[in-house]
């Protein structure tokens, strides 16, 4: 393999990492906004919202981290696909 080619894959792996980082924050986010929100109706709009932004993210950190090595990757992409059951559990407010 040339040098070029072994440079971008570990730097989309951490990518991918830095993204599940987001994600985590971002429902973090989620679950101390929704719950103060008044009205049921924008308090599910808001919660419909950030489950496609979060499982948007999820699976782009689940395609990301097929470029790790060894065993690497199987962490970030088993917390990519729990993360869709804790991104759909958010909407059932």
């Amino acid at each position: 393999m040339t040098e070029s080619v072994v440079r971008w894959r570990p730097r989309l792996f951490r990518s991918g990492l830095a993204l599940m980082a987001i994600a985590f924050a971002l429902y973090l986010f989620g679950i101390a906004s929704v719950n103060v929100i008044e009205p049921v109706t924008a308090k599910l709009r808001v919660a419909a919202w950030l489950f496609v932004i979060g499982t948007l993210l999820s699976l782009i950190v689940l395609t990301l981290s097929m470029f790790g090595s060894g065993w690497k990757r199987i962490g970030l992409a088993v917390m990519s696909l729990l993360s869709f059951a804790f991104w759909y559990g958010l909407t059932l407010y």
